[in-house]
């Protein structure tokens, strides 16, 4: 008789996650500045300004303490680790990424724009211990100007947030491949079978056979080096169905990890 894997610990951390990573890319905008020399003073440049604006301001709004958002410039990675209690948090991580794809492709079609790709992967996230944002420095230095009245309280709790001696770090996307994965097929491209404005899911995500509320117009066998994964490119995600019936046939991150061969 097969032994069900026990359960974490709820509220522990380990040193092993499985993470789900949502990476969005916009197509094409490399090409713009390349048409202006990147010359920010060129007449056309403030279309590709214009365009980079309307990415980012909706992006901010899908965001949320679970589903939360790193954007870098013209892409954006939504990431969260994935529960081994429950298959809910899963299919949550699912269908916020799809409302941001969809959402964003609608903007990109009024605006004329060639759309941006989403390559949703997921995979086991290593946690980092130790490394903490080293701002002690700095903190001092606020205190220390805020004492000799250089700064006023106001000016202090302003500086505090918006500035850092190191920028961008996000922990839960440090040795997380899962971002690996997502990043590295949407670089691949048309060249690997994951081309244009499309929604490519890991299929690592669903159970077989695959669930009737999210169907796929093609599969696409993916690799690099050290990693492989079966992509689905999305045809249609169906929000009519029940909710209970939508959760079933997607997994959990104990399911995901023994599929994907990974101690957990």
């Amino acid at each position: 008789m097969m032994k069900t894997p026990p359960v974490r610990a709820k509220g522990r951390k380990y040193s092993t996650e499985i993470s789900c990573v949502a990476w969005l890319d916009l197509l094409g905008y490399g090409a713009m500045l390349k048409e202006v020399h990147f010359d920010p003073s060129h007449p056309r440049a403030e279309a590709a300004v214009d365009r980079l604006k309307r990415f980012q301001i909706p992006i901010a709004s899908f965001a949320t303490k679970d589903f939360p958002a790193m954007p870098i410039n013209d892409g954006v990675a939504f990431f969260h680790d994935l529960s081994p209690r429950s298959n809910l948090v899963t299919y949550r991580f699912l269908e916020r990424a799809i409302n941001v794809f969809e959402s964003i492709n609608m903007i990109e079609e009024d605006q004329s724009h060639p759309g941006a790709r989403m390559v949703i992967a997921v995979g086991p996230r290593m946690r980092i211990t130790g490394v903490v944002k080293n701002d002690l420095g700095h903190r001092q230095s606020i205190f220390r100007r805020l004492n000799d009245g250089i700064i006023t309280s106001e000016q202090a709790v302003h500086e505090a947030f918006r500035s850092g001696p190191i920028a961008g770090f996000v922990p839960q996307l440090q040795a997380n491949f899962a971002f690996t994965k997502a990043y590295c097929a949407d670089e691949s491209g048309g060249r690997a079978g994951l081309g244009g404005n499309r929604c490519y899911v890991d299929l690592s995500l669903l159970d077989e056979p695959l669930p009737p509320w999210i169907v796929f117009s093609r599969t696409q066998l993916w690799s690099m080096p050290g990693m492989t994964a079966t992509f689905g490119e999305l045809d249609r995600f169906d929000r009519q169905m029940e909710h209970h019936k939508r959760v079933a046939g997607i997994l959990d991150a104990l399911e995901i990890a023994a599929r994907l061969g990974i101690a957990y």
